[in-house]
């Protein structure tokens, strides 16, 4: 015989674990099919023994550290839902920095914009959606992860994407340049210390480049040249520590700096060098 539970049990079970109501109301409302404030407002309403059980699952697996994001399936970006798994990196409100100054650079004309390691497709989709004149190449060494950016550009109605797996550009066409080619590559080293926070749930080879995590951008700086159009921008989100050696980097491969942009704590985050 099955056990009667109610939405009141599952919120003090999630307390008790130390989840936030906010996120226990939004796992609460996938599980049972219903808005969080319907899950809010009815704290008697019953819950059959499978959902409730699958809802302690998920509020225990929180509590160990899996990521909301994961447990949830989806993630905001831009205002527009991105649908996620461990497969890929989980998108960050810093990344939308990125997305500005691509915006910002390059304006209303048409244009042709290259990403390196797409992820859930969320940089990719979030130009596509404003820029519906451009033309865009999505590229990720992983067969999933593409897989799940198609997916997401497909919901959002993003028809001007091109995905293509290629581990950098190895299995882009030479002859192709592009206005811009963006990033957020790995960019941790294999001993960062915040490799042991909760991060550790997302797909490593998306977190850490090598020794250093700087490895990931000196592969995209070293062939940018032969992809960028004359005068391109090629466009970077970085470390708060790796701005200094990254203008190095950039500058003994014969870029320009234009433009160093800050996060909401005020570091630097976003670079823009021009060809």
């Amino acid at each position: 015989m099955q056990q009667s539970h109610t939405v009141k049990e599952l919120l003090a079970q999630s307390a008790a674990l130390g989840i936030p109501v906010t996120e226990c109301l939004g796992l609460a409302a996938k599980v049972l099919g219903c808005n969080r404030s319907a899950v809010w407002a009815f704290p008697e309403k019953t819950v059959s023994d499978a959902h409730y059980q699958e809802l302690i699952s998920q509020f225990q697996q929180r509590a160990q550290g899996v990521p909301f994001a994961y447990l949830l399936g989806e993630q905001e970006f831009w205002s527009l839902s991105f649908k996620v798994s461990p497969d890929v990196l989980i998108p960050r409100p810093e990344t939308e920095l990125l997305v500005e100054a691509v915006l910002a650079r390059l304006g209303d004309r048409q244009c042709t914009v290259l990403e390196l390691g797409t992820g859930s497709g969320c940089i990719s989709a979030a130009l596509s959606i404003e820029r519906s004149n451009w033309q865009l190449v999505a590229v990720d060494q992983s067969a999933t992860a593409l897989a799940l950016a198609e997916e997401n550009a497909a919901r959002l109605g993003c028809a001007n994407i091109t995905f293509c797996q290629s581990d950098w550009y190895t299995a882009l066409v030479p002859s192709v340049t592009f206005d811009a080619i963006v990033s957020n590559p790995p960019y941790l080293g294999q001993d960062d210390p915040y490799l042991g926070t909760d991060i550790r749930y997302e797909p490593h080879a998306a977190l850490v480049s090598g020794q250093t995590g700087l490895e990931a951008y000196e592969a995209i700086i070293a062939g940018a040249k032969g992809f960028l159009k004359p005068g391109g921008l090629l466009m970077f989100e970085h470390g708060y520590t790796q701005v200094e050696e990254l203008s190095r980097m950039l500058e003994a491969q014969g870029f320009c700096i234009v433009e160093s942009r800050r996060d909401l704590q005020g570091h630097p985050r976003v670079l823009v060098a021009r060809s």
